[in-house]
């Protein structure tokens, strides 16, 4: 009983390779891209959880007009100490290990984001960036809070 609650609430996790398996946040922003060139060949998207609050970790190339285009679509917010559980490698939600390429870093050359949703504890979609300057690399945790 315990186990079919838990793949209730947890579902399938780890790594997402077919691009229609891809969280619709991410594909709408792909496809309302207005102009930006996104490489989709460097987007690596991992699910650390698939139940009812459906949880997905992602990282992206910081290409030209790419973070800004992001921070307008979810209303992004400087966050000076992120206190995030998934920095420390795992979903606070399931328990499941970040793949080792989410690796965002507090090391001064690294700056967080949230949107207002996950700023003020609100129901929806939620977003927390990181912007790797010295790598080029945008890192995202995403989850639907239902």
């Amino acid at each position: 009983m315990e186990q079919a609650f838990h793949a209730m609430l947890v579902g399938d996790k780890g790594p997402v390779t077919s691009r229609d398996d891809w969280p619709r946040p991410l594909l709408a922003l792909l496809s309302e891209s207005d102009g930006i060139e996104f490489d989709e060949s460097t987007i690596q998207v991992h699910c650390l959880c698939q139940g009812f609050d459906p949880e997905y970790v992602w990282r992206m190339d910081a290409a030209p007009g790419v973070f800004q285009r992001v921070s307008e679509r979810w209303g992004l917010t400087p966050v000076d100490d992120p206190k995030w559980r998934v920095l420390d490698g795992r979903s606070g939600l399931s328990g499941e290990p970040t793949p080792s390429w989410w690796c965002p870093q507090r090391d001064g050359q690294t700056m967080f984001y949230a949107c207002p949703q996950s700023l003020g504890g609100h129901k929806g979609d939620r977003f927390q960036v990181a912007l790797d300057k010295t790598r080029n690399t945008i890192f995202v945790h995403y989850w639907f809070n239902f």
